[in-house]
Order: structure tokens, then C-alpha cells, then sequence
């Protein structure tokens, strides 16, 4: 009898030995399951990291290539190639007549029939101390480029500029996941010190990073070179 219930005993010790046994085994697959997925996280985060890196570094070469390739040019002959940006004056004549005889006439008829005394916007001038703090301003945020948006000023009667179109440049950055996204200032983390700083309104180049979001550019609307006829 004694030896039955010892049997029975080491019977029932071994079952749940084997159940622990097996519980340990299935929480070691669990646990070695999450270890590859968080492997596989790592490596993925690690291939958009380099990938990342990469680019900017080859971006930053192919700048210096161009600039010492610029530079060589300009040591050589005391001429700087033409811009970029550069499409000739017939083109942009051509484009500047095409707005100015269709967008231009129907959006300054509207502001007309809306009772505003000034025309839709021409043309905008921005001063050369305007764009060097617009650089400035690149280089303290690491900004890739600029995005313009299209707004409008302010409905007051007393300014040649009441209700025209404006330009606002937002700093954009090219984020981990490819995408150019805008800089929004106010959530930057020198925001608060900044703001609380002086600010030039004349945008004089004081190289002191504090200004923007920037004010619109003056909206011009006489003494244009174009169109031309």
C-alpha cells in the first residue's frame, strides 16, 4: 500500500514537472519570438538610419564638388555660371504675361466687386538682408529648403496691401523617413528664449538667428522691369 501511493505520488510530481517543463519551454519561444522581431525592428531602423546618413553625406560631397568646381571657374575666368534658377528673359516674360492677362485680371476683378481699393498683387521684393537671414536661418535649423505658401494679407483699407495675395516661407527638413516636412518654430525647443529676444524688423543681417516665421515680402505693384512687350 505504502509503495502504491508513492508510485502514485512521483506519478503525479513528474505531470507537473513535464507541465512546468513544458510552460518554460513555450514562454523561452515566446520570449526568443520577440527577440527576432525586436532584431528585425533594429535592422530596419538601423537600414533607414544609414540610408538617412548616407544621403546627406552624399548631398553635402556633391555641394562641395559643385562649389569647388564653381570655385575653379570662377579663379579661372572671374565669371560665375549662370544660376540654376536661371530661365532666360523671353520665358519669363512669357510666364509673367500669361498671369497678369488671366489670373491677375479675375482675381483683381474680384477684390473690385468685394469692395477692396487695391489690385491683386504683381510682383514681390524681398531685400538682400531678407534672404541672407532666410539663410541664416537654414543653417541654425538644418533646413533642407524653403516652402512657400500662398496667404493673403490682412482686409484694412488703410494699406496698399489690404487683401493681396503674400508669400510665407516655412523652413522645411527632410525627416528619417524621407519626407520633407515643414520646421514649425513654436515647437522647436529655443522657441520660448527666442521669442523673448528683440527682433530686427528691418531684417539687417545681425547672423543672431531671431527672426521667423518671417513677415510677408512687400508686394509691389509699380517700377517692374516686366512684361515687356
Amino acid at each position: 500500500m505504502k509503495g502504491e501511493i508513492v508510485f502514485i505520488v512521483g506519478i503525479a510530481v513528474a505531470a507537473i514537472l513535464c507541465n512546468v517543463v513544458l510552460r518554460i519551454q513555450k514562454a523561452i519561444k515566446k520570449v526568443q519570438t520577440y527577440m527576432v522581431d525586436i532584431e528585425q525592428a533594429h535592422e530596419v531602423a538601423n537600414e533607414l538610419t544609414s540610408s538617412f546618413t548616407e544621403s546627406i553625406i552624399h548631398d553635402k560631397e556633391e555641394s562641395v564638388n559643385r562649389s569647388s568646381q564653381e570655385g575653379n571657374v570662377i579663379k579661372k575666368t572671374g565669371i560665375l555660371p549662370m544660376p540654376a534658377y536661371f530661365i532666360g528673359r523671353q520665358l519669363a516674360n512669357q510666364r509673367i504675361k500669361k498671369y497678369l492677362s488671366e489670373k491677375y485680371i479675375l482675381l483683381s476683378d474680384e477684390m473690385k466687386s468685394m469692395g477692396r481699393l487695391s489690385e491683386e498683387t504683381r510682383s514681390m521684393w524681398y531685400t538682400r538682408d531678407f534672404l541672407e537671414n532666410l539663410l541664416t536661418e537654414m543653417f541654425y535649423y538644418n533646413a533642407n529648403g524653403v516652402r512657400f505658401y500662398y496667404g493673403q494679407f490682412e482686409d484694412d483699407d488703410t494699406l496698399p496691401t489690404s487683401g493681396q495675395l503674400c508669400l510665407i516661407p516655412i523652413l522645411t527638413r527632410l525627416s528619417v523617413d524621407g519626407v520633407v516636412r515643414d520646421i514649425i518654430l513654436e515647437d522647436q525647443p529655443d522657441f520660448a528664449e527666442r521669442i523673448s529676444m528683440p527682433r530686427d524688423a528691418n531684417f539687417t543681417l545681425t547672423r543672431e538667428f531671431n527672426s521667423l516665421l518671417l513677415s510677408p515680402p512687400i508686394s509691389m505693384n509699380h517700377e517692374n522691369y516686366f512684361p515687356f512687350e
